[in-house]
């Protein structure tokens, strides 16, 4: 059911035993200091506090939504009752399989790389196969990377304000070379 702050509101029939009933958490009023934009604390006066109310979605769903134009929460706003994802790689997903294609340029075969990231993360670095790979101090922290034949793993190490380090998960992927047809890929000695 919505909360107060909710903004998107309308009826609906349910059957019996069926409405929601816990209020909507998405929705939510918070105190921002006017000068920085960011969450008021104890030492933001009232004349510099405002109340404002932000669509804050889990971890996950961050990019999804900086895409579509909303409103990004300020540092520190995070989905009630919901454990914060601490360092999720969103892309590629696990075990997909590329393939290179020869009518197009190779330097224009690429994918993006993503990742979820605390929102105190001062510098994120990309690891690929036990190698670094970029190093950002800023968000967006995603990375076209140009595909490479050959079996890989995409992992992510975030340094947050505090100076802790938190790792991803791996990601394992594969790369295809381009085979002209009627060729088969030799897989080992064939009988």
């Amino acid at each position: 059911m919505p909360s107060p702050d909710c903004p998107q509101r309308a009826w609906e029939w349910f059957l019996e035993g069926t409405a929601p009933t816990e209020q909507d958490t998405f929705w939510q009023a918070l105190e921002i200091d006017k000068r920085t934009e960011q969450l008021a604390d104890e030492n933001t006066p009232p004349e510099h506090r405002e109340r404002r109310v932000y669509l804050v979605l889990p971890s996950e769903a961050r990019l999804w939504a900086a895409r579509q134009g909303l409103p990004v929460p300020p540092l520190g706003a995070h989905l009630m009752g919901q454990a914060e994802l601490p360092l999720q790689l969103m892309s590629p997903d696990p075990y997909t399989v590329f393939q290179l294609s020869p009518s197009l340029p190779l330097e224009t075969q690429r994918i993006r790389l993503e990742v979820v990231t605390p929102p105190d993360t001062a510098r994120l670095t990309y690891w690929l196969d036990g190698v670094e790979l970029a190093t950002f101090t800023q968000a967006p922290f995603e990375l076209w990377w140009p595909l490479e034949p050959g079996e890989h793993e995409l992992s992510a190490v975030a340094e947050l304000a505090s100076g802790a380090l938190l790792e991803s998960q791996t990601i394992p992927f594969r790369v295809n070379s381009w085979v002209p047809p009627g060729e088969r890929p030799v897989r080992g000695d064939a009988e």
